[in-house]
């Protein structure tokens, strides 16, 4: 997948995996693609660079995360 852009307000996803957990870079990409630049970043009163609170990215990445945790 393509590298998310770095130019301007940078944003940082953490995982807390396990060492078994592999290769994260499609679920990062997809966090990033599918959930903060539809629910955060095309949010009109969102100002890039600052601290977010979107109960739609919180439970879209719940539903996204939750079905990983039982592997």
């Amino acid at each position: 997948p393509p590298t998310p852009p770095t130019r301007g307000a940078r944003v940082q996803f953490i995982l807390n995996t396990s060492p078994n957990a592999g290769n994260l870079q499609d679920l990062l990409w997809a966090i990033y693609r599918d959930l903060y630049c539809e629910c955060v970043m095309k949010n009109p009163l969102y100002t890039p660079g600052t601290p977010f609170r979107c109960e739609q990215f919180t439970q879209k990445l719940e539903q996204l995360i939750k079905p990983l945790q039982a592997q």
